[in-house]
This record gives structure tokens, sequence and C-alpha cells, in this order.
């Protein structure tokens, strides 16, 4: 009984519970079944899945994903930060689903950004104060919105390291330990892998804070240690923001930066206050001012100003300068989201026209509004005996924060399960919003792409000028496909073009006989394309790292062993071990999840030659034994042998072997019903993925897969000029169902 009281007390003394137990209300509704309606939320869904798809491919960072922009492929992790992705892969490899692993990394950015600024505001204003603090953050309504108005998973979990770099400044002063300049370097690069917007407004306020320790403790020594960790996160995330930013100019993204869209989104100081107790949120857009500053954050501001003097009067100096710090911050923040910015938004337009939306700024006023929920109570406590007035005023803060932020907060269920998330309601979701690439805007297409985002997995709307000058079909066989690279067998009694279904990118490098060929754009979808001589060759196209990918890596890896060298000799062993034990854990997690490591797929060879418009080259069958209720995924790789004026729909079939009966079928325009034959060019090689759904009533026994494409009016299959069979259906190869 008594171990059990010891318990019951350490737990009731224990930060970590009680800031747990009172985020339970924020994070209930990740919880729920199903998946959460929101603005973004489906895309980091995707882009999560995409993730795991090449870590199953021995891809650990994948800057392309060939599955995207209906199979075209887009360079998303190439520019958007990847770590919080990375977070969400980790609660996967631990068993999670996809839908899962993304509401838990949701729900873990909320525990770790309250951690985080509980530790900041403990070294500072003690216990109760940093609770407050850390209720005030995790009820903001801007950080409440990032999860469940727009479902910006990123943004949301940046709100992790913004006072988890603050703490690491503020302790490497107190204990002038070295490590803590390497825990903010880290830090502050976890901010950068993160989001990379929400570092590049942080930074003033990061350097901001150092500059007052430094001043307050006439540290100057320190303060270099401050600008050298700074360096080192930039150093050690090299290997993404070198070639995001070098490279930028290769896809829309490059807009962002003389783009003046964020005026749009300034707003009148009458519109960005909530005249609300109960804060509103506006998921569907319908105001100007999406997220206004609530009647809670501006009633901290206004006591704090009152706070900063009195603490000053009382002999609290160092508390009276860090809250007008945080003051300063909200309001300056505040201020970058109104009409009144606008000559400041033009001043610095090169920097910060790439922040969209000016509302971003809110998630820097949330940590300052929070600091000072903690210095307000801290105050409170210094003004009263014994401390009753500032528990009155923190309790109060902390049931006003989570009443009036949660009561209308929209939290919709979207009715998911797990095996919905696919490639093929990836771009069913696309096509729904004529977007493409799992994205709002054009911003990761590449520029070598001239038509309409909307209408690339169309047929053209006008009829296209067919390229007359001929092509002389090469012989090709696909010998091997991996993640990022095709090995082909090409052969040609003259030089001879081939293109593929990927949208060309720098770092698609094609080999002919291993010597490097150029690649270049074709057409108005900037297909990858390369010439090859006449003769018999081996041909192989894959993605590789440009100059900037490689000098970022390379400044990454200096940096990183750099900062590995550091811990050992600055900090605690049994943390590193700890460290140690951790990443042992995450990597035994990958490689047993990567089993049985087989990352290259063999087509079988078959060539069938299809009324001289396209040829079948192979094809591919995931496995050779199934149960009932399984998919059998079957892969074609066909060749075109001309440009075409109709969409002739692709079909596979599964058959007994007698062939009376048809067990299931999957029949639509190629490529999961996106790329319709008229949009296919002369010498394209296309890969294209059906799925069959064997009914759960399906009898064991072998089974025959067939294909082929006919004409969508008259049902009428095209004839199969060699290899087919008698009513122009392709054989395949056999399953077996047990």
């Amino acid at each position: 009984m008594r171990d059990v009281k010891g318990i019951a007390a350490s737990l009731l003394r224990s930060g970590v519970f009680w800031l747990s137990l009172l985020s339970l209300p924020a994070v209930f509704p990740l919880l729920r079944e199903g998946y959460l309606i929101s603005h973004d939320g489906l895309f980091h869904l995707y882009r999560l899945a995409g993730l795991d798809r090449a870590f199953h491919h021995g891809i650990l960072y994948p800057r392309w994903f060939p599955d995207f922009a209906y199979g075209y492929g887009h360079p998303v992790l190439n520019y958007y930060s990847p770590l919080a992705y990375y977070l969400g892969e980790t609660f996967h490899l631990l068993g999670a689903g996809y839908i899962l692993s993304t509401k838990l990394a949701f729900l873990a950015g909320f525990l770790l950004a309250a951690l985080a600024i509980y530790l900041l505001a403990r070294d500072l204003r003690g216990r109760f104060p940093a609770l407050v603090a850390a209720v005030a953050y995790t009820y903001a309504p801007y950080h409440l919105a990032d999860t469940y108005m727009r479902g910006a998973l990123a943004e949301s979990f940046a709100f992790v390291f913004m006072p988890l770099a603050l703490w690491a400044i503020g302790r490497l002063f107190k204990r002038k330990n070295v490590a803590y300049a390497i825990a903010a370097a880290l830090a502050y690069g976890g901010l950068i892998l993160t989001h990379n917007l929400t570092a590049l407004i942080f930074a003033p306020l990061f350097f901001a804070y150092a500059l007052l320790w430094t001043m307050a403790s006439r540290e100057f020594r320190l303060l270099a240690w401050v600008g050298l960790s700074f360096l080192l996160a930039l150093g050690v995330t090299a290997f993404y923001w070198l070639p995001a930013l070098t490279e930028a100019r290769w896809v829309g993204l490059a807009a962002g930066f003389t783009s003046t869209g964020y005026r749009d989104h300034l707003t009148s100081l009458r519109e960005s206050i909530s005249p609300f107790l109960l804060y509103h949120y506006f998921p569907n857009q319908v105001v100007k001012a999406e997220h206004p500053l609530s009647v809670v954050h501006l009633f901290l501001l206004l006591i704090s100003i009152a706070a900063i003097f009195r603490l000053a009067k009382i002999g609290q100096k160092k508390a009276s300068w860090q809250m007008a710090l945080f003051l300063l911050a909200a309001i300056l923040s505040f201020f970058m989201t109104l009409t009144y910015s606008l000559p400041l938004w033009k001043l610095l337009e090169p920097l910060l026209a790439s922040l969209q939306y000016p509302w971003r700024f809110m998630g820097i006023a949330s940590l300052g509004v929070a600091f000072l929920a903690g210095g307000v109570t801290f105050w409170a406590k210094e003004e009263s005996k014994g401390g009753f007035w500032g528990y009155a005023l923190g309790l109060s803060l902390m049931a006003l924060s989570v009443i009036a932020s949660l009561a209308c907060l929209p939290g919709e269920r979207l009715e998911m399960i797990e095996r919905e998330v696919t490639v093929a309601r990836m771009w069913e979701e696309d096509f729904a919003h004529r977007q493409i690439g799992t994205t709002w805007t054009a911003e990761y297409l590449p520029v070598w792409v001239r038509a309409d985002r909307s209408e690339i997995p169309l047929p053209p709307s006008t009829p296209k000028a067919l390229d007359t000058r001929g092509f002389e079909a090469p012989k090709v066989v696909v010998i091997k496909e991996g993640y990022l690279w095709y090995e082909l067998g090409v052969k040609s009694a003259k030089s001879t073009t081939l293109r593929f279904h990927i949208f060309y990118f720098p770092g698609w490098q094609g080999y002919v006989d291993k010597k490097k060929v150029d690649t270049y754009p074709w057409g108005e979808f900037g297909l990858v394309t390369l010439d090859v001589p006449a003769g018999e060759h081996q041909l192989l196209l894959r993605f590789e790292e440009t100059r900037e990918r490689k000098l970022g890596a390379s400044f990454s890896l200096a940096t990183f062993i750099f900062l590995i060298l550091a811990l050992l000799r600055y900090s605690p062993k049994k943390y590193l071990f700890v460290a140690f034990l951790i990443i042992l854990l995450l990597a035994g997690l990958l490689v047993w999840h990567l089993r049985p490591f087989d990352f290259v797929t063999q087509p079988i060879k078959l060539e069938a030659n299809l009324e001289g418009k396209v040829r079948l080259l192979g094809y591919n069958v995931d496995e050779k034994t199934y149960q009932s209720g399984d998919a059998v995924k079957v892969t074609l790789y066909w060749l075109a042998l001309e440009e075409m004026t109709e969409d002739y729909k692709a079909f596979v079939h599964l058959m007994d072997e007698e062939q009376a009966k048809m067990w299931a079928q999957h029949d639509g325009d190629p490529v999961l019903g996106f790329t319709p034959t008229t949009r296919w060019m002369a010498g394209e090689l296309i890969v294209d993925r059906h799925e069959l759904v064997l009914p759960q009533e399906t009898p064991p026994g072998f089974y025959r897969i067939f294909t082929g494409m006919y004409e969508y009016e008259t049902v009428r299959n095209l004839t199969v000029l060699e290899g087919g069979a008698p009513d122009n259906r392709i054989p395949l190869g056999l399953i077996e169902v047990r």
C-alpha cells in the first residue's frame, strides 16, 4: 500500500503526467475511427504512403515519388520538408496503418509541443506557470486549426521545435555547457526539416532570445556558440534545403518567390480579432481572416503589459525582460497579418513572398502568448501570499483556454478505411479537384510540362496534330524495373527515340551500354526522352543526384560527423546510450519492415503487336498463389508504336482454365484510367498497373490471365498480329487460388 501511495504521489508531482492528462481533450478527435476532413490532411496521408512504398524498395529518402501525378511522378520531397512523414513512418514500422500512423503523428506533435514549452517555461518560471503555458500552447486556436481544420501535419509538428530550440539556448547560458548549443542546432535543424517556412520566420526570435540572454549574463562567448549552432543546423540539413533553393526554378515553386498573393490574405485590425469568447473557426474559408486573434489571447497581451512593469518593480527583472520579448514577438507576429504591415511585406518581399499566407505568423504569436500565460501566472503568484491568486489565475486561464478553443472546433470525420489508402484513390482525389500531385497548386509540377494540370488525365480537348514523320519501332525488352530506374534491351536498324511515362526533371539520367546519354523533355507533357543509336544496346534510365544534391549531402555528412564528435565530447554518456538504443531499435524495425529485400522486378518477356498501334513488351504478376478475397496485381508494359486518335481501353481478365467463366476483370483507360491512349506518343513506354480482386466465392484451382485492348464504342478487341489468342486476347499465364 505504501508503494502504491508513493507511485500515486510521484505521478501527481510529475509534469509529464499532468501534461498528458490536460492534452487529452485536444487529441481526443484523433482517437476516433476514420480520418479527419481538412484542407490538406489527405495530401499528407498519401505522402506518408508514398514514403513507405519507397522504403519497401530500399529508398530511404525519395526525392521523387513515381506514383504521384497520375504516374508521371512528382519531386515532392525534393522541396517539401520531410521530417513529419518519417515520424508517421516510424508508427507504421511499429505496426499501425497509414491512417492511424498519420493521426498518431498529429497526436505526438501535440504532446511533444506541450512538453517542449513546459521545459522552456519551467526553467524560467517554475512548474505550475510552465503547466499553464503548456496548456495555452496546446489549445492555441491556430495550433488546433493546423490539425483539425487545415490538416497541416508539418506546420502542426513545427510547434515542437520552436520552444525546444529556445529551451536549449536558455540551458546553454544557465549551465554553460556546449552540449546545449548542439541541442539548439538539432532543434533548429528539426524545425527546418519539419516546416521550412516556420523556420524562416522563427529565426529573428531565435537570435533575439540569445541576444537578450547575452545582455543579461554578459557571456558573449556563448552568443558565438548560438551563432555556431545556427550554422550547424544549416549544415546538417543542407541535403534538403540546398537543392530545394537552387532547384526551385525547375518547378512552379519558383513563382512563390515573386508572388504577391500574400496581399490577398492581409486583413484589417477589426477583422483580425475574434469578438467571440468561444473561438469561431472558419473551415470553409468563408471570411478573409481565417485565423483571427482570440479574446483570450487579446486579454493575455493586455494584462502582460502590466505584469512586465510590475515584475521589474518588485525585482524580477529577468522575468520582466523575458516576458517583454515574447510580448513583442506576439505583437509583431500579429501585426504581420494586418494590412498595416504591407509596406514591410513589400520591403521583404524576396524573402517573405514564399510564405503565401501571412497568417503563418500566428504560429509565432501562439508561442509568444503561451509563454505570456505562464508569465502572468508567475506574476500573480509573486504578488500574493502563498501564491493563491497565482494558482487561481492559472487554473482559470487553463480552463478558459480549453473551453474557448474546443467549443466550436471543427472535427468532421471522414469515413475512410485502411484499404482505401491507394494510388487509385489518390489520383481520384486529384482528378475530383482538377489538381495534381497531392497539392492545391502546381508548385511541384516541372516547368517543362506545358499542359494545363487540370487536363493531364483527360483526352486532349482539341484534336492534336499527329506526328506524321513516322516512327520505326525498335525491338524493346524490359529487362528489369526498380523504384526509380528501368533497364531495357533495345535493338533497331537505325537510330531511334524512346520516351518514358515520366515528367522530365533533372536527375533522370540515361545510359546506353553504360555510357551517359542526354535526356531531354518532349511534348506538352515534357516526357523524359532519349535517343538510342542503331544496333543492339542495353539501356538504363535512373534517377540520380544532381550536383546540388551531392553538395548538400556532403555538407550534411560533414556536419553530422562534427555533431557526433561534439556530442561524444560534451554530452552525458547516458543520454548518448539511450539515443543509440533508440536508433538501433528503429534500424531493426526498418530491416524487419523491408524484408525480403527484393527491390527489383523482372517482367516476363512477351511480344504482342496490336494492329500496329501498340506493342505489349511483357508483364508481371505480383504473386503465384492467392486466396479468395486477395488482390491480384498485374503490371503491363506497353510501347506506343504511333500516336492515336481514339481512346482504346485496356483490359485484364481472370478466367478459369476452361475459359468458361470470368472471375475478375479490370477495364478502362490505361494507368488506372488516367492516361487515355490519345495522350500516348510514338516511342513512349507506359507501365500500366491493374488490380483484380478475387471474389470470396472463388474456388481453389488454376486461373488464366488475359489482356488486350478494345474500341470503347464497338467493344471490338484490337487485332493481335502475333502472340494472341483467337479472340484477340493475349494470354499472360496461370495463377493458383488455394
